[in-house]
């Protein structure tokens, strides 16, 4: 049997993946109507995912691709042109790929404009 295998299941080995990212970071789950509501935001704002922000720049990152052993990435000046996450482990996970910091945010459609709010990482 294979050593992955004995780690478990895809599935399991994901999540266990995703409780260190969260442990390590000190994040908790929040409901994200709970969240607008919260921080005042109007109740129709739109969650888009999750983007990596390059706050000295005001940059995004808008795609990643791995070739080769090389690490190529694409970034932009435009929220719109951001790669979204679906959740916050892969954002993280990405995050470590940059030498500078980079923010990990939310992102939200709010009448028409972007609305980014960087997640305080511990």
């Amino acid at each position: 049997m294979g050593q992955s295998r004995q780690r478990g299941t895809f599935e399991e080995r994901r999540k266990q993946a995703q409780e260190r990212l969260k442990s390590q970071y000190g994040l908790h789950e929040v409901n994200i109507k709970d969240f607008i509501g919260q921080n005042g935001l109007p109740e129709d704002s739109n969650f888009l995912g999750y983007v990596v922000n390059i706050p000295h720049s005001d940059e995004y990152l808008a795609d990643i691709q791995y070739d080769d052993g090389v690490l190529n990435k694409t970034i932009s000046k435009i929220p719109d042109l951001a790669k979204l996450f679906d959740n916050v482990e892969d954002a993280l996970g990405i995050k470590e790929a940059f030498s500078y910091p980079v923010d990990v945010c939310l992102m939200f459609e709010v009448d028409h404009q972007y609305l980014v709010l960087p997640i305080p990482l511990s």
